[in-house]
């Protein structure tokens, strides 16, 4: 048979053990865990300002966009007033154009039927003076 001292627990072995496993705690969490943590921390600090940076960024876009959109509403609605402006001098002008033409058709046609009638009365007269009515 095999001895049992292979298996033995020997108290004096845990306790050292023990020991030596609550020193190796306080050690790692001094020298490793407060400055991994501390890390982390200032890690997720920044990741935070950036993201608030982003959300700050994308509000004024979304502001900037707005004012775009009014800024650019407005600019249409002038536009179709400068349009409408427009079409409205350009109207009135063609009906004063035309009225002008119309005036001077009508100043060219009473002159025309003036020197016609003028020159039918110098014929009249022409005639009337070479006695032709008397030929006949």
């Amino acid at each position: 048979m095999q001895s049992l001292e292979v298996i033995s627990v020997n108290l004096l072995n845990i306790l050292i053990s023990l020991a030596n496993l609550i020193i190796l705690f306080f050690i790692i969490k001094k020298f490793l865990f407060r400055p991994v943590e501390k890390m982390l921390n200032e890690r997720r600090e920044e990741l935070n300002q950036k993201y608030k940076m982003a959300d700050d960024a994308i509000k004024r876009a979304n502001e900037d966009e707005e004012y775009w959109k009014e800024q650019k509403k407005n600019v249409e609605i002038r536009a179709e007033g400068i349009i409408e402006d427009a079409k409205n001098t350009a109207k009135s002008r063609s009906e004063r154009i035309v009225d002008d033409a119309k005036k001077r058709a009508e100043e060219i046609v009473k002159s025309a039927k003036q020197e016609a009638e003028d020159e039918h009365k110098k014929v009249f007269f022409d005639i009337k003076q070479h006695n032709f009515f008397d030929i006949f």
